[in-house]
């Protein structure tokens, strides 16, 4: 439907840790529901959210694509 978005990730975004705290799917959820003008804006802040939660060391693979349909 116009203005919905599929977003996709590798486990690398859900199941980083800080400290013994996953970042989660209800992070990335939340993340999700706010209301970013495009798909790039929406991959560049879970990008960014998720590379502070781990303070900013990447320790797996983290791959996010989002798809807006336009409406």
């Amino acid at each position: 439907m116009p203005g919905d978005t599929l977003l996709l990730y590798t486990d690398g975004v859900t199941e980083v840790r800080s400290g013994k705290d996953f970042y989660g799917e209800e992070r990335l959820a939340a993340v999700a529901a706010r209301s970013l003008d495009s798909a790039e804006a929406l991959t560049s802040v879970v990008l960014s959210e998720v590379l502070e939660f781990q303070a900013g060391r990447p320790r797996d693979d983290i791959a996010v694509v989002a798809i807006r349909v336009p409406g």
